[in-house]
């Protein structure tokens, strides 16, 4: 589904996504459900290879600057976060939001969002919503 929705609004922007064929989307998947290319870099991925025919996914994603690496070698980087930047009530979700914002913001590219907030939630003992 995830796939899908890009692919159509890449195609509605003006990309040449009928450049791309099942075996392209399948290297997109495969890199995405493998954990090697985060959910937010599947538009770059497409957009480059609908560019570039011939292009793979695996050097698309280097290209487009999504080079995973394992979280504990981000560790030192998320532990510098300004958590005393944020304004707000300390015991709120706002908070989190905050944080994985200024998180994101510091490892875009080189860590899936879902391990960042799970990371976050285990060091800052996360909020829900309830």
């Amino acid at each position: 589904v995830e796939i899908g929705q890009r692919g159509k609004a890449l195609k509605r922007s003006g990309v040449p996504m009928e450049r791309l064929g099942q075996k392209e989307w399948i290297e997109i998947f495969d890199l995405y459900t493998d954990g090697i290319l985060p959910r937010e870099g599947i538009g770059s991925v497409a957009t480059l290879m609908a560019n570039e025919p011939g292009l793979k996914a695996n050097d698309a994603r280097v290209a487009a600057g999504f080079d995973l690496v394992e979280m504990n070698q981000l560790t030192q980087t998320l532990d510098n976060l300004p958590w005393e930047d944020f304004r707000g009530d300390p015991d709120t979700s706002a908070k989190m939001r905050f944080l994985m914002g200024e998180a994101m913001a510091m490892v875009r590219g080189k860590a899936a969002a879902c391990d960042v907030a799970s990371y976050l939630n285990d060091k800052f003992g996360g909020y829900s919503n309830e």
